[in-house]
């Protein structure tokens, strides 16, 4: 429901020792992603991404630790931690 009704987009699973992977979350992929869980993960449920890009980088914060989510040229999600000094580097990543 929350997929069709899109309040969410993404979904991570993270699994053994704190690692993680995302998933994109649709009507036509939602059955391919559960079979594909890890048995035991944690999940958590996202908004789906934004495309514009220039609004999610004015609401950054000026200091602290943020997570950067974005999906490749090749449709993978990605994801970093950054803080208020690692953001240019993050901006470099994302871009």
């Amino acid at each position: 429901m929350a997929v069709a009704s899109g309040r969410a987009g993404l979904l991570e699973e993270i699994y053994v020792q704190n690692a993680s992977r995302w998933h994109r979350l649709t009507s036509a992929t939602i059955d391919t992603v559960r079979a594909a869980l890890a048995p035991r993960a944690r999940l958590a449920v996202w908004p789906d991404l934004s495309y514009d890009t220039s609004a999610v980088l004015d609401a950054l914060p000026t200091e602290g630790l943020v997570e950067g989510v974005w999906q490749d040229t090749d449709g993978q999600i990605h994801s970093a931690v950054a803080d208020e000094d690692e953001f240019p580097e993050l901006l470099n990543l994302i871009g």
